[in-house]
């Protein structure tokens, strides 16, 4: 499938690999930074590969873009399997670590990739996915609290003689109770109208993200009106 992504810092190529349009990535401060420091590594020498860039660019695609195989993960773990599949800790590299440079780059990178208006798209809608499911979480916490209330009303009413309620007491107990069960009742009912939407918004989510990885989640940053090639750092 030939995908257009002559415009783009990051794209994915046909085997499903990163690739980097150099020309385009030395034009933006933060992207040109890691490349500009990057003096040599194992594996090169004299730093004119870029493979440490590289692989510090590839780090932060895997832990930010929507199309990273990591991206579902929280993102301590992103950043965990990021660094393990970059082997940016292995072996002379065990001094790596996630700095200003790299941090800046990946501000850059999280504004350049809102500027696409199908990543906007989709990242919203997992937005809105995954603030859902944490006010289910929410309720169902709220829910729990009410429960407890409501039982520990009812173990007041069930004490008899001694130590029991009084009448007025009790029905102040009882109007608890019934005003608790009503809560709960009109709380499970809400949940469940919001339970039954979210198959809806997943697969909608879903199609997001396919259009998304169909365009290859290009961030259209042109300089100027030169023409952009050269994939290989």
């Amino acid at each position: 499938m030939n995908r257009d992504n002559s415009n783009s810092i990051f794209s994915i190529n046909e085997r499903g690999l990163l690739e980097i349009n150099k020309p385009e990535a030395r034009e933006v401060p933060e992207y040109k930074a890691l490349i500009a420091r990057d003096k040599g590594s194992e594996g090169d020498a004299d730093g004119k590969k870029k493979l440490k860039a590289f692989l510090e660019l590839l780090y932060i695609y895997l832990i930010l873009d929507p199309r990273s195989m990591y991206y579902n993960f929280s993102i301590q773990e992103r950043r965990e399997k990021a660094v393990k599949h970059c082997g940016l800790k292995s072996g002379t590299k065990a001094e790596w670590k996630e700095d200003d440079l790299i941090r800046q780059a990946m501000i850059r990178y999280e504004m350049d990739l809102k500027l696409d208006s199908t990543a906007n798209a989709y990242l919203a809608a997992e937005k809105n996915l995954h603030n859902t499911a944490e006010s289910i979480h929410d309720i169902q916490n709220s829910l729990a609290d009410l429960k407890r209330q409501t039982k520990n009303f009812i173990n007041k009413l069930s004490i008899q003689g001694e130590g029991g309620l009084g009448d007025v007491e009790r029905i102040n107990n009882i109007t608890q109770v019934n005003a608790l069960l009503n809560e709960m009742i009109k709380i499970q009912l809400d949940t469940n109208k919001i339970i039954k939407e979210l198959p809806n918004m997943d697969e909608i989510k879903n199609k997001l993200y396919a259009s998304y990885a169909e365009t290859g989640g290009s961030k259209k940053l042109v300089i100027g009106n030169r023409e952009l090639g050269n994939r290989e750092l």
